[in-house]
Parts: structure tokens; C-alpha cells; sequence
């Protein structure tokens, strides 16, 4: 088979004419809309309108106008938070408001009611002469000059100390008795006995409240 240098003339050519500057300036969206004006499946939806692919019909639901959709009116926006805000701020104000005056109320209650106790009190001490009486202390004890009052709670007081004494003797001789025992385990000796002191007599005006039938000492 002899190879050819050179190849066969083309034959048949079909020249394109060169596009003019207008149709080289269509744009995408356009070749898209002709596409959707121009074909033939059956599922077109639009008419003449194919220029607005988009644009939904007045009688969807979903169907809204551009004022609704774009809302212009900022004052009016800014107005409304402004009328929210201050509706929040007074409603708060007026809580506060409330609770102060109650609590004014209930605070003022309560002094008129202290003041009339006070009135009754004064009324009864009054008509009974208790503020006549001498002045007592809270303990029938002299701290200048260290003495008790003589009298019957100065003896009751007297013998409230001294059986405060007799138990602590009676605690001594009891756990020397119980720990120690009778000799000294060192040198063997004996220990002292812990002499008991009298026990003191009941006082004249609280007698038998220091003594319990049950009481061992």
C-alpha cells in the first residue's frame, strides 16, 4: 500500500457564518429562557410570559405583592420597638411601684399596731402603779459591792452557790473513791479521806425545787 504525503481535499464544507456582535452578547438567562419557551415534552407551564420564569400567579397560595413582600416603612418598624420597649419599661415600672406601696402599707401597719400595743401597755401600767415599784435587777446580787440582797431571792441565790459547791465535793469524793482507791499504789499509804461539807438547807421561798424526791445527794 503506497502512503500518501499529503491529505485529501475536504469536500462538502459547510462555512458558518461569523456572529455579529449582538449575538455574541446574549446572555445565559436568555438562552435559557428560549429553551424553556421552545420546548416540546408537554410540561411547560408558561405562555407569552416566559420572560418571568418566576413570578408566581395572583391566585397561589403562596402568592405575595412586592409592597407586602418588601417592607419600606423603617420609622415605622423603629416606632413599634420604641412602643414595645416603653410598654415593657412601664409595665416594670408599675411592678415596682406596687410592690414598694404594699410593702409601705403592710411596713405602716405594722407601726400602728406597735403604737397601740404600746398605748395599751402604758394604759395598764397606768391603772396598776407597776412602774412605781423599785427597780430590780435581773439577779438579786450587788456587783459594786459584791454581796447578795437580803432577801428571799438573795437566799434562793445563796443556795443555788453553795449546793453548786456540795456537788462538786460530792463529784470529788466519788471519783477518788472509784479511780484512786484507799492506799497510795506508790508508796502505800493511805490517802486522805475527802470530808463531805453539810449539805445546805433548802431556801424559804423556792424549797423543794433544789431537792427531787429521787435524788441520791
Amino acid at each position: 500500500m503506497s502512503l500518501t504525503l499529503f491529505p485529501p481535499t475536504p469536500t462538502n464544507v459547510r462555512n458558518m457564518p461569523p456572529r455579529g456582535r449582538q449575538g455574541r452578547r446574549r446572555c445565559r438567562e436568555e438562552i435559557e429562557k428560549s429553551f424553556l419557551k421552545n420546548r416540546h415534552e408537554g410540561f411547560q407551564r408558561y405562555g407569552d410570559d416566559i420572560d418571568k420564569p418566576f413570578e408566581v400567579d395572583k391566585r397561589a397560595v403562596a402568592f405575595m405583592s412586592d409592597a407586602d413582600r418588601f417592607h419600606t416603612d423603617t420609622a415605622g418598624e423603629a416606632k413599634k420597638a420604641r412602643e414595645v420597649e416603653n410598654a415593657y419599661k412601664e409595665a416594670l415600672w408599675n411592678a415596682k411601684l406596687r410592690d414598694a406601696e404594699e410593702r409601705d402599707n403592710k411596713r405602716w401597719a405594722e407601726m400602728e399596731m406597735e403604737a397601740r400595743r404600746k398605748e395599751e401597755q402604758f394604759a395598764l401600767w397606768r391603772a396598776t402603779g407597776q412602774k412605781n415599784r423599785n427597780n430590780q435587777t435581773s439577779a438579786p446580787f450587788n456587783p459594786v459591792t459584791l454581796t447578795i440582797e437580803p432577801s428571799s431571792r438573795g437566799d434562793a441565790l445563796r443556795q443555788t452557790d453553795e449546793m453548786i459547791r456540795f456537788r462538786a465535793m460530792v463529784r470529788m469524793k466519788e471519783l477518788n473513791s472509784r479511780t484512786n482507791g484507799t492506799h497510795n499504789p506508790i508508796t502505800g499509804q493511805l490517802l486522805p479521806v475527802v470530808e463531805l461539807p453539810k449539805r445546805p438547807p433548802p431556801s424559804v421561798e423556792y424549797a423543794g425545787s433544789y431537792y427531787p424526791a429521787n435524788e441520791m445527794y
